[in-house]
């Protein structure tokens, strides 16, 4: 008999203990075991998108434990898909919304999900290139696509997952320049607390804006020289301070810091804000927008700058690859997928060992 459950992964049976898997990956695991004992897992960050997903398990075995579904317009199976997403953040799902109504839903209009193959996919990913979308725009409306085939396939609406060896249209990322150590410092001249703080602590841990602006009390070990960085903040008013999961799995990680960093947040932890907030504005929440202004009006006396916070993050980047350290030590402190991904933003940075390498075999072996 099919069954299906839920669990939380971080915590112990007694629901109070902290399991050894507490922070990691998503908290919540589905669990699913089909008629004939085979078992498949899915994790989720809430525990609503868990029992959602067993739910539609169970709609799928009773309908159709077997054979494939009956076809249905792309346009339609979207709507089942999107309304499935309930682990994404409001962000993700507004620009997810944003692409389908301009794009994704008006190139498959006119297609039925039992006749999108491979070849239909790569000409609709061919039109946004050659509309002049950006090569990260089109890549991203492809994931969404292929995650929407993806679940597709899982639930028996198609016989084959299309989305295998497309091709994706020429990067145009611009390489990063990262701002000095003596730029750094100006900037923070430049800025009035709680911004200044947050702006050393932002240059010495790398984290990303919103994980900096949702830092709260608890997360923060002195004694072990630690920040935990478990939560970030949400889009939220100054009046409703909202925290929630952070960007991705691999965001979730523990960040060393320095006993400067930590004299640094010292008085911060005696005096912190709502919800505990380290950073916040007279107890209030610091939101995207307050943090934006706040870079806006230094810009104005240093336009090198650049456009945000996030320069901050490259910035503490550069400092791990000069001091030696290697992609996969900077992909985990800064909470990248792997080493590929941070190779892709900062590989320029690495120094170019073509000397080292050709000083290594030349002249060892002779005429004689």
């Amino acid at each position: 008999m099919a069954t299906g459950r839920v669990t939380d992964t971080w915590h112990l049976k007694d629901k109070k203990t902290r399991s050894k898997r507490y922070g990691i990956g998503k908290r919540w695991q589905a669990v699913w075991t089909n008629d004939r004992g085979d078992e498949e897992k899915r994790s989720f960050e809430m525990k609503d998108a868990a029992k959602a997903w067993i739910d539609a398990k169970v709609i799928q075995n009773a309908l159709d434990p077997n054979g494939i579904k009956p076809d249905m317009p792309f346009t339609e199976y979207w709507d089942i898909w999107r309304a499935a997403q309930l682990h994404q953040r409001k962000s993700s799902l507004k620009t997810i919304d944003s692409h389908a109504k301009n794009w994704i839903l008006k190139s498959f209009q006119h297609d039925w999900m039992h006749s999108i193959d491979r070849p239909r996919i790569q000409a609709v990913v061919n039109e946004w290139a050659a509309s002049g979308l950006a090569s990260s725009t089109v890549y991203l409306m492809y994931r969404y696509v292929r995650g929407m085939m993806s679940d597709a396939a899982l639930n028996k609406q198609i016989r084959e997952f299309p989305c295998v060896k497309i091709n994706m249209p020429a990067g145009d990322r611009k390489r990063i320049v990262p701002l000095s150590i003596a730029q750094v410092q100006q900037i923070v001249s430049k800025l009035e607390e709680p911004y200044r703080s947050a702006a050393i602590f932002a240059a010495a841990t790398g984290l990303r804006p919103a994980e900096w602006r949702g830092l709260t009390a608890e997360y923060v070990d002195l004694n072990r020289g630690v920040v935990i960085v478990e939560q970030q903040e949400h889009l939220s008013r100054i009046a409703k301070p909202l925290l929630g999961p952070l960007k991705n799995d691999y965001s979730y990680r523990d960040v060393t810091i320095g006993p400067r960093t930590c004299a640094l947040l010292e008085p911060l932890l005696a005096a912190p804000g709502a919800l505990g907030l380290l950073f916040h504005v007279k107890g209030s929440v610091i939101t995207g927008g307050r943090a934006v202004g706040a870079w806006t009006e230094a810009r104005g006396d240093l336009p090198w700058m650049g456009p945000g916070w996030h320069q901050l993050r490259h910035h503490h980047a550069s400092l791990l690859i000069a001091g030696g350290a290697s992609p996969v030590a900077v992909a985990h402190r800064l909470g990248h997928k792997d080493a590929n991904e941070t190779l892709r933003t900062y590989g320029h940075l690495w120094a170019d060992d073509e000397s080292k390498l050709a000083a290594m075999s030349d002249g060892l072996v002779a005429l004689g």
